[in-house]
């Protein structure tokens, strides 16, 4: 199980050679964050480096680029909505 933010795994994949070819479960937290500072790529390199990993990404919002990109990179994708609307 791997358990981190998607910059410092980046960092460790790239300067430390962190092999995550074998990991089972992966869970990035703020994947958003990263996203919205326009690391998509980087994003895939990650998800693209797993091969049959469970992935998960922590958010506290969940735009629908987000889910777009786990339905995209992950298997059978669910998304968790711990907040949910606001009635008026």
């Amino acid at each position: 199980m791997l358990v981190a933010t998607p910059g410092r795994l980046l960092d460790l994949v790239q300067n430390w050679d962190l092999d995550i070819s074998d990991v089972k479960y992966l869970i990035l937290d703020e994947g958003d964050k990263m996203l919205d500072m326009g690391f998509e790529k980087e994003l895939e390199q990650i998800t693209g480096s797993i091969k049959n990993a469970r992935g998960m990404i922590f958010s506290a919002t969940v735009p629908l680029y987000i889910q777009k990109i786990a339905v995209e990179s992950f298997k059978n994708p669910v998304l968790l909505d711990l907040v949910g609307t606001e009635e008026s």
